[in-house]
């Protein structure tokens, strides 16, 4: 493995953490808590110090044996840095900290301990900078390592074949810098918004860098649940994170725009949001006491909240009906775009694997007949769709394994596949479709477990296979 390219590469990462970890830090000093945050503001920065130093002398390319490596650990260094302020409160054990600071890096949204953090409105902006953060860094590396790694399971059908992927390092550079540079404008977009609103600055900050993250979670709302201006602005922030951020970054012209929205995934996209809402109002509006604006308006925006593995809610979901309940968990299971910040299962995978359903069932029919499969006018080659298939399998088997190991932790089956899909999908609102059950009081072996699950689903499973096949070869040779 080229450990200087990856040592480099971690240096980097590690140094926007840093530069970003000033701003909770500069706050901490003006209310007292600084004490709190420069342990890690000073980990990340001798830590980014050292690995540039090791890595200076790179190769310039990297393969995907370090791909899947650095994306690994990536978001364990930044949950470590990111447990060390929670954990410092003493309110939280190593356990809880841990958790919560996954949760936070890989935008799930689970929230352990909603009191401390109401109570320590420092802790609340430092959770906001590490879920905006772990989004960040997920659009850094889908436009520069995950190729490497998933550009065989859906992510070049997703760019539309237009971006030209390459190992390189001065190409992933200037990649990088264009999707960061995106990142940043539609989260001061949305700030904006919310400032117009009449939210409190602090207020609005903390509520956009959950919101274009995608890390939003239950209850994260609070009193600004019922303005519609509020709901309208968060809506455009989860359009925005749930768009495919490698045709955004193309020039912004008409045909560029046309690109977007004649892309197939992003019109999947919104027919689910429609099919699902609808869906949804129409249960609302017969079985419950919803008028028809009230269940149009909910259903459509939950639906759009659990598609972009958001998971804001504006009531008690678990009193649902349960068949709007099932359509809100198969939304978060289905998750949003390949070239988005969302997690779960991604659509333009669930649209290959239904064309293929389809096209053995006509081959069935007729066994000389020869079919292909397109995706948005692209022919889809066949070790594109067998590693699809090859991804579903392991999605789905880790899935069920995590809730029958967390079912395990004393919970109901239901929460402990709400739980498990929340934490694959990023969509940690899941765990409380089915009860509500506190997960504070869940033994400790099930809240390392939840969170290690939360970095496997972000680094899309495949990458923590490679990690573990490589991990084997490595010991068998020094065996």
């Amino acid at each position: 493995m080229n450990n200087r390219l990856f040592f480099f590469l971690l240096g980097r990462m590690l140094c926007i953490d840093g530069i970003v970890f000033l701003f909770p830090v500069g706050i901490a000093f003006f209310v007292g808590t600084e004490g709190l945050f420069l342990p890690s503001f000073f980990a990340a920065l001798v830590l980014s110090v050292g690995c540039i130093y090791y890595g200076r002398h790179h190769n310039k390319q990297c393969s995907v044996r370090e791909s899947a490596w650095y994306m690994g650990v990536i978001w364990m260094v930044m949950t470590g840095l990111g447990m060390i302020p929670f954990f410092l409160t003493g309110q939280y054990s190593v356990g809880d900290a841990f958790f919560e600071s996954a949760s936070a890096c890989t935008t799930t949204g689970i929230v352990l301990h909603p009191v401390y953090i109401q109570q320590i409105a420092v802790l609340g902006i430092w959770r906001g900078v590490l879920t905006w953060l772990g989004g960040l860094h997920f659009i850094l590396l889908l436009a520069t390592i995950m190729p490497q790694v998933s550009g065989c399971f859906g992510l070049f059908l997703s760019a539309r074949q237009r971006i030209h992927f390459s190992p390189l390092f001065h190409q992933l550079d200037g990649r990088a810098k264009r999707l960061g540079f995106l990142y940043v404008c539609f989260t001061l977009l949305i700030i904006s918004g919310y400032v117009l609103c009449h939210m409190p600055l602090q207020d609005a900050l903390v509520q956009a860098l959950l919101t274009v993250s995608m890390g939003g979670g239950y209850q994260t709302l609070g009193a600004y649940a019922h303005m519609p201006s509020v709901l309208g602005v968060t809506s455009i922030g989860m359009l925005l994170g749930a768009g495919n951020f490698l045709l955004f970054s193309k020039e912004m012209r008409y045909e560029r725009l046309k690109d977007m929205f004649c892309d197939i995934e992003w019109r999947v996209f919104m027919g689910l949001i429609l099919c699902g809402g609808l869906g949804i109002a129409v249960v609302l509006y017969r079985i419950c006491s919803y008028s028809m604006i009230e269940a149009i308006e909910y259903g459509l925006f939950h639906t759009l909240s659990f598609l972009s593995t958001s998971g804001y809610v504006l009531t008690d979901v678990a009193k649902w009906p349960d068949m709007a309940v099932f359509i809100l968990f198969i939304s978060a299971f289905i998750g949003g775009g390949m070239g988005s910040v969302t997690g779960g299962l991604r659509i333009i995978r669930c649209i290959i694997l239904i064309k293929v359903a389809i096209q053995e069932m006509k081959r069935t029919l007729h066994p000389r007949m020869v079919l292909h499969i397109s995706v948005n006018k692209m022919p889809v080659e066949m070790q594109i769709m067998s590693r699809i298939l090859t991804y579903f399998f392991l999605f789905v088997a880790v899935f069920f394994v995590s809730t029958l190991v967390i079912s395990l932790g004393g919970i109901s089956p239901l929460t402990a596949m709400g739980l498990s899909i929340g934490a694959l999908s990023s969509t940690g609102t899941t765990v409380y479709l089915f009860s509500h059950g506190d997960i504070v009081f869940l033994p400790m072996w099930v809240k390392v477990y939840s969170a290690l699950l939360m970095i496997i689903g972000r680094i899309e499973i495949f990458s923590f296979f490679i990690m573990v096949q490589t991990g084997i070869q490595y010991l068998r040779r020094q065996w």
